[in-house]
């Protein structure tokens, strides 16, 4: 080893320290004993990345969702090749359906046995490239370091996602320097967080003009805008039957989602934050006046009093309703919403 350089499993490791990583799930297995090792080391010196050790990687993906979901950080997941990789996928793909920032480590077979169907051997990066916003194998030690950040950068910019990162066994031991780098600068991938000025006008304006505006969902309404959600059919229901008479509005960071299952009138492709901002204070700007919704609201009081989620208390029968209502904290007999639709 050539004085300064570290192991590619220590530069892993040193590099999450440098991302802020505290948490790390995972399951151990042959091809990430290595970067196991590094991590027992670096807490031995006093750095303290916390391991969460899970029975199953399916178990660690959902995991780091729940972590990245009630922290805002992105979770982390470190598995082993081949079958390792391979569970983790329907929690990647979760991830990558609720936009939930991750980082994958995978481990590989060494870079000479890539492509013989060595032990535990698969091909992650083909395996997960639809189900990842990106991903990489990383044949080089010298290219880890900054690819590791690079990777925590797309995980956590744009609409978050998942990205794996897959490591060959033979570049998690072999050396080469690292360096913390700078601020990412990628040359082709730059989310649109801004819209044109041009386009919250004509928002705004629509807005204004509606009647019966709602927000993401409804038949009845003149004007539907949907604020970073994909109008999946959980809430449309038949996609040609949608709401046929209303305009439609899609504001969504992701490109991809827009136009991909209901045709809409109008797309600004922008942070969901940064649009409402300004659809805020243009509005207040143009000081349009309060239109009347009485009707409006009329015909929302009248739908809320069918009660269609209502159910009977009785002593005698078991009501999944009732557990529902009571880890949500409700009292009343209306219930409230789920975060999944499975």
């Amino acid at each position: 080893r050539t004085v300064g350089e570290k192991s590619g499993a220590d530069i892993l490791v040193e590099a999450l320290c440098d991302l802020g990583v505290e948490v790390v799930f995972g399951y151990p297995g042959g091809a990430v004993l290595p970067i196991y090792d590094a991590m027992f080391r670096a807490n031995a010196n006093g750095t303290r990345i916390k391991h969460i050790l899970v029975r199953h990687e399916q178990a660690a993906t959902h995991a780091a969702e729940g972590y990245a979901r009630s922290t805002g950080k992105p979770g982390v997941v470190l598995v082993t090749s081949g079958p390792g990789a391979t569970n983790a996928v329907t929690g990647i793909t979760d991830a990558l359906l609720d936009s939930i920032p991750m980082v994958v480590i995978t481990g590989q077979v060494p870079t000479g046995l890539i492509g013989t169907d060595a032990f535990q051997e698969a091909d992650t990066v083909g395996i997960t490239r639809h189900c990842t916003k990106h991903n990489y194998l990383v044949k080089d030690p010298a290219k880890l370091g900054p690819t590791i950040h690079e990777a925590f950068h797309i995980a956590t910019s744009g609409r978050p996602g998942p990205v794996v990162v897959d490591i060959p066994k033979d570049v998690q031991v072999a050396t080469a320097r690292y360096t913390k780098p700078g601020p990412i600068q990628h040359k082709t991938y730059r989310p649109r967080v801004k819209a044109p000025q041009s386009e919250i006008e004509q928002v705004v304006d629509m807005l204004a003009a509606a009647e019966r505006p709602i927000l993401y969902t409804g038949g009845g309404a003149d004007l539907v805008i949907a604020i970073g959600s994909r109008f999946d059919d959980r809430v449309t229901g038949r996609l040609d039957a949608f709401s046929p008479n209303s305009r439609k509005v899609h504001i969504d960071i992701d490109r991809s989602s827009v136009n991909k299952n209901v045709r809409v009138d109008l797309a600004v492709i922008a942070d969901a934050g940064h649009a409402m901002e300004d659809m805020v204070r243009i509005w207040k700007a143009r000081q349009h006046p309060k239109p009347d919704t009485t009707d409006w609201w009329r015909r929302i009081a009248g739908w809320r009093a069918v009660g269609c989620l209502d159910f009977p208390e009785t002593a005698s029968d078991i009501m999944p309703q009732r557990a529902i209502r009571a880890l949500c904290g409700r009292h009343s007999t209306s219930a409230s919403r789920s975060p999944t639709g499975g």
